[in-house]
């Protein structure tokens, strides 16, 4: 009598345990941000229903569909593996590991955040397009690992060299204002280059 009270008690252990599990991954949202989520909807056009990873891969364009929200994390974007371009200027992100692995990630614009660390995205293989001005970064060493960059605006930010990007030899617009360079012997390889913007260094 004692052993069947234990199974007893095991199994509505574990149906417990594996209700409380469920429970946990329905109310567990993909993404994190109520006015990313805002944005998603707006692109899909989904008004209803929990946005889902296959809703996510999707998107190949993500953008500010709302001036007045403000976004402030990029989670759950992870999981959008074709998007193509992303536009988030003015906004509180602060943490861009997100979308460190994106693969056909191309465009990506964020200007005007509160970014500091740019070094995973050192995995975009893809990225033809990045602006992060008006950011707080420092270190740009990591955008050598993305050698098809052909417009790259790192202005308005706390730059001291840009000695490790003289491989990217097919960019054609460059902004570097508003730094702290004293070096641009690396750009003198940049033989598309055709506009070059570097005052107040």
């Amino acid at each position: 009598m004692k052993f069947k009270i234990k199974l007893l008690s095991l199994a509505f252990l574990g149906i417990t345990a594996i209700s409380i599990s469920t429970a946990h991954a329905e109310t567990t949202k993909l993404v994190e941000d109520p006015n990313l989520e805002v944005a998603i909807r707006d692109v899909l056009q989904k008004y209803s229903g929990d946005i889902t990873v296959e809703d996510l891969e999707k998107l190949d364009t993500l953008y500010q569909t709302r001036k007045d929200i403000k976004v402030s994390s990029l989670k759950g974007l992870e999981y959008a593996t074709n998007l193509y371009s992303l536009y988030f200027a003015n906004n509180n992100i602060s943490d861009v590991s997100p979308i460190a692995n994106l693969p056909k990630l191309t465009k990506l614009a964020l200007g005007s955040n509160k970014i500091k660390d740019i070094s995973s995205l050192g995995a975009l293989p893809s990225l033809t397009d990045l602006s992060v001005n008006h950011n707080d970064i420092e270190d740009v060493s990591v955008l050598s690992r993305s050698p098809k960059l052909q417009l790259l605006s790192i202005n308005h930010n706390k730059i001291k060299d840009i000695s490790k990007l003289g491989n990217l030899k097919d960019i054609t617009f460059l902004n570097i204002e508003e730094n702290q360079i004293s070096d641009i012997s690396s750009i003198s390889s940049y033989k598309s280059l055709d506009r070059l913007m570097a005052n107040d260094n």
